[in-house]
């Protein structure tokens, strides 16, 4: 079979017609391309705003039921998160206050050190 290549990557059979070197199982036209992004776009779009909406609700849920008001204290020497908690709310067990300072404030185990300004829940 006699055949010859252009400069596009075709080659032509004696017969006339052309063959491929390479059949892609999928072509998308200029407007089949547009359409398959604004598709992606628009999904991501989805995804992040349901996100954002479902991070918004966890996030207001648990500020209105954990903090109904707070004030700010700043911290004595000798205090302590402990002895804080127990001033704030006398009348509740001080390791779900000590919990809710550290909380509130993005404590994780860091120590309270004095002439630091924390905000903790006024219970009662």
């Amino acid at each position: 079979m006699d055949t010859r290549t252009s400069p596009r990557g075709t080659r032509s059979r004696h017969d006339g017609h052309r063959v491929s070197r390479s059949d892609p199982a999928l072509r998308l036209t200029r407007r089949g391309r547009l359409v398959a992004f604004s598709a992606s776009v628009a999904a991501l779009g989805v995804i992040v705003v349901g996100a954002g909406q479902v991070a918004g609700a966890s996030g207001s849920d648990s500020q209105a039921s954990n903090s109904p008001a707070e004030q700010v204290v700043v911290v004595q020497a000798g205090e302590t998160l402990w002895g804080i908690a127990r001033e704030v709310a006398p009348g509740s067990d001080p390791r779900g206050v000590v919990r809710q300072i550290r909380q509130m404030n993005d404590l994780g185990t860091t120590p309270v050190v004095p002439g630091q300004s924390i905000v903790v829940p006024v219970l009662g």
